[in-house]
């Protein structure tokens, strides 16, 4: 909505709802104030154990891609820290007075006091979470400086240099986040995607792209993300990329074998530790390990033996039935 108040107001259009979308865009610009007056403290807490925090997401890509902050909206703080250094980051956010709310493989996700959410993330990627397949994005992070403009009338810029992902990582997450089990409204991500392919074309390297998709075994997401951008935004790179991951053989991701709903949580969770543990074994080692920290030696016996262990079985089944018939969402 700030995004489209601010695209009304250039193009001169008065629509009947302007009034309305004019009164989100201001309450949006407050938000975006307030949210960025409380990121100091913060990346404050997580200094105390590490200087490389890595914003993430919203809070970075308002700065980066968009002509005001406020045209991207964002209601939490994602910040990746070094692989190692998760866990000693998490409890100095507890010691300050966190709560741990859910955890991931990949993010631990806290409420502050006062009601800010902080995710703090051991890698960007949801289905990609080990020490291996995150420590390359560390080689080619991106500064923003104190100094670097933010556009429009905001009045919020960095006390010091924000770190965040490079043009090519922030592409590949957007389409990774997107396409993924998530309640990103796709058309925000779209936006993000083609403002990216749009405006910082000469800045994504796109062969590394096509190395770190092939790398960490994202080809099938990555087709289905970037025909659904190309659908909306024109790009040769990234159609030539597309055409490459076409040619090249993938394993099928099973998320998107048409498995109905009530299996679909735990597809998604037996997919996300495909590229994570080797075997069948080491898979359901690292789920269990999810649910012990989340619940506990109790809570986990409950949940594999009610829950998990039969919609595991059901899903399968459904999943082993439907494993040639693929569809992908742009068909």
């Amino acid at each position: 909505m700030p995004f489209l108040d601010s695209r009304l107001r250039e193009l001169g259009i008065n629509h009947a709802s302007s009034g309305r979308v004019r009164g989100l865009y201001r309450r949006a610009w407050y938000v975006e104030q307030l949210m960025h007056s409380q990121l100091d403290g913060v990346l404050k807490i997580i200094g105390e154990v590490t200087t490389t925090a890595v914003l993430l997401k919203g809070a970075a890509l308002g700065r980066l891609v968009y002509d005001r902050p406020v045209h991207r909206p964002y209601d939490d703080f994602d910040i990746l820290v070094p692989f190692e250094m998760q866990s000693d980051v998490v409890e100095a956010m507890r010691r300050a007075g966190g709560i741990v709310e859910a955890r991931s493989f990949h993010a631990t996700m806290l409420r502050m006091p006062g009601g800010l959410s902080v995710d703090i993330h051991r890698s960007p990627y949801q289905m990609a979470f080990q020490a291996e397949h995150v420590r390359p994005v560390f080689t080619r992070l991106h500064r923003i400086e104190p100094d670097e403009p933010a556009g429009g009338n905001s009045t919020s810029r960095p006390s010091a240099p924000w770190l965040t992902l490079s043009f090519t990582d922030h592409f590949l997450h957007t389409l990774m986040h997107g396409i993924g089990l998530t309640s990103l409204p796709p058309i925000r991500w779209i936006v993000d995607a083609a403002l990216l392919m749009r405006r910082e074309d000469s800045r994504i390297n796109w062969d590394l792209l096509v190395d770190e998709i092939n790398r960490l075994d994202f080809v099938e997401p990555a087709i289905l993300g970037l025909r659904e951008v190309l659908e909306f935004e024109r790009n040769e790179n990234a159609a030539r990329v597309l055409a490459e991951l076409e040619r090249r053989p993938s394993q099928p991701s099973v998320m998107h074998a048409g498995v109905d709903a009530q299996h679909l949580g735990v597809v998604w969770l037996w997919e996300s530790t495909r590229r994570n543990a080797g075997g069948p074994v080491g898979r359901i080692r690292l789920i269990a390990s999810l649910f012990l920290a989340r619940h506990g030696l109790r809570g986990l016996l409950r949940r594999f033996s009610r829950k998990v262990v039969p919609l595991s079985i059901a899903g399968m089944k459904g999943l082993f039935k439907r494993r040639d018939k693929i569809t992908r969402r742009s068909d």
